[in-house]
């Protein structure tokens, strides 16, 4: 139990159903507001500040994703949420299907879980850049402050044919804010029980002739809530305890700078740092003494640098083209200790990751039949260097095609794909997809795919060899089946409504090979 408060400031083999239903009573012009929000927020994209009149929406459908049309896809608008004190895993579990597995309280490891996925299987983008673990193949929520994020696209059910290996459950893609030449200054700040404080602050404006985004975010807490030990151990034991070693301390920073060079070119440079300091107090293990079992020194440090250089081109060669390339470099250092083990462990683990990315699409018209014709292609290299052990690498080449067919004036849209993607030391994959979308009516969609996926081990389940904890050098990639069907509903007025959202899927997973820690004797694991 606790409170908060906020203050923000601007100048200038599973088988599931998931159902939504989201209302929200009328209010005065509130589809003139958001028209007008919509045209304004284009033109500062565009690098442009224009004066649009607001444009009033009678009806309008789900807005999906251009790259993945058919897929049950949730956008989280951040602002939407502002002064509600939520975290990245806080709006990400609002959405149906999606699960987040929390390793303690705010500050701490969260794991997301999509359609009884495990963490390992969803794949998660910061600015498109995949920022899952190449060690454990989870990615931490936590590490992403809500404070600089713009959106959060949440993809339901198989995503490997444009992320290829780890999306079994889906794809989170995490957009941080955009730059801009308009010079505004936002900031922030919460404060809550148990110390817990958070503070943020950006700017936007110009440099010459780019846009530029910078921001920072901190946030701190002493964790040191009560608890009851775990019954059934300890006979008589009914007090409640603290929670020892429990703080965390963040900083999060953000930069981004794009300037078009020409009309149809543009370049953007992003850079994403985390770095935290967290104690370990482990488990409550039932132990006698007045801390229960709890590590009182036990400490990790860790540090994320992702950056990225972004040419995107629109309308080339006078045609319906547009193509982007992008070069990514993502660097992991994990430390831990805990002197008070026997002997003391002191582990300090780095991971460097090198990925360049590039795609093309365009449209072509057929007669009746309109076509959007896509292709993407991904090489990616992986080195993970753990103190006092062996070093390993891994390459991966991806390449896809997919094409959006669109009749009857695109209210049947049928989307086959296909993905090659060959990773060292395991083989060539082949992953085939097709989908499609029935829109009857501009406020009502049916949707269904059925489609290919699978992932590789990380290197912690190929090779980890901690005495008692241990990998398997022989695994296979996990592979998965994934059918999904269902139904969206989206108006922006009906009745006494303002708003009206409706959603209803079933879905259908069938994964070979798992991969899972299973005690294979008294002490090995």
């Amino acid at each position: 139990m606790g409170w908060w408060w906020r203050a923000r400031g601007m100048t200038g083999g599973m088988a599931g159903l998931s159902l939504a239903v989201v209302a929200v009573g009328a209010e005065p012009d509130a589809a003139a507001e958001e028209g007008g929000d919509s045209a304004r927020s284009a033109a500062t994209a565009a690098g442009v500040e224009r004066t649009t009149p607001p444009a009033t929406v009678e009806e309008t459908g789900p807005s999906p994703l251009p790259e993945d049309p058919t897929a049950f896809t949730r956008v989280i608008e951040v602002d939407d949420y502002a002064g509600e004190s939520k975290r990245i895993e806080d709006l990400v579990e609002s959405v149906p299907g999606v699960h987040v597995r929390r390793f303690g309280g705010p500050g701490q490891p969260a794991e997301i879980s999509i359609r009884g996925s495990t963490g390992a299987q969803v794949v998660v983008l910061l600015d498109g850049v995949r920022i899952n673990s190449a060690v454990t193949g989870g990615a931490d929520l936590s590490t992403v402050p809500a404070e600089l994020v713009e959106r959060i696209e949440v993809s339901r059910g198989g995503g490997s044919l444009q992320r290829g290996s780890g999306a079994i459950g889906g794809v989170v893609n995490i957009v941080t804010r955009r730059p801009s030449t308009k010079p505004e200054t936002s900031f922030g700040g919460a404060a809550g029980s148990f110390e817990t404080w958070q503070a943020s602050l950006s700017q936007t404006g110009r440099i010459g002739e780019a846009e530029l985004m910078v921001g920072y975010d901190y946030f701190k807490t002493s964790g040191d809530w009560k608890f009851e030990p775990v019954s059934g151990v300890v006979p008589d034991d009914d007090d409640e305890i603290e929670r020892i070693n429990n703080r965390s301390e963040q900083h999060s920073g953000l930069l981004k700078v794009a300037r078009d060079l020409g009309e149809r070119t543009r370049i953007e440079l992003v850079d994403s740092l985390f770095h935290s300091s967290e104690g370990r107090p482990g488990l409550d293990l039932a132990a006698r003494g007045e801390k229960r079992g709890q590590r009182e020194r036990a400490h990790l440090r860790r540090t994320r640098n992702v950056a990225q250089l972004r040419l995107d081109g629109v309308e080339w060669s006078r045609a319906d083209l547009d193509w982007d390339v992008t070069l990514d470099h993502r660097f992991e250092r994990s430390h831990f200790r805990d002197p008070d083990l026997t002997p003391a462990l002191d582990s300090d683990d780095r991971t460097m990751t090198l990925g360049l990315r590039g795609g093309l699409e365009g449209a072509i018209t057929m007669g009746p039949a309109e076509q959007r014709l896509s292709l993407g292609g991904e090489a990616r290299r992986e080195d993970f260097d753990p103190e006092g052990e062996r070093d390993r690498s891994r390459n991966s080449v991806g390449v896809f095609a997919q094409d959006e067919l669109g009749l009857f004036e695109r209210r049947l849209l049928i989307v086959p794909g296909l993905r090659f993607e060959a990773t060292e030391d395991f083989d060539d994959e082949w992953i085939p997809r097709i989908g499609a979308v029935a829109i009857p009516w501009p406020w009502l969609r049916f949707k269904g795919n059925v489609e290919r996926s699978y992932r590789v081990p990380s290197f912690d389940e190929l090779y980890l060899d901690e005495g008692t904890l241990r990998g398997n050098p022989d695994l296979r990639p996990e592979d998965a089946v994934n059918f999904d069907l269902g139904v969206e509903l989206s108006r922006t007025s009906w009745g006494p409504l303002s708003r009206l959202r409706l959603e209803v899927v079933g879905f259908w997973n069938d994964i070979d090979d798992t991969i899972v820690f299973q005690q294979v004797s008294p002490n090995v694991i």
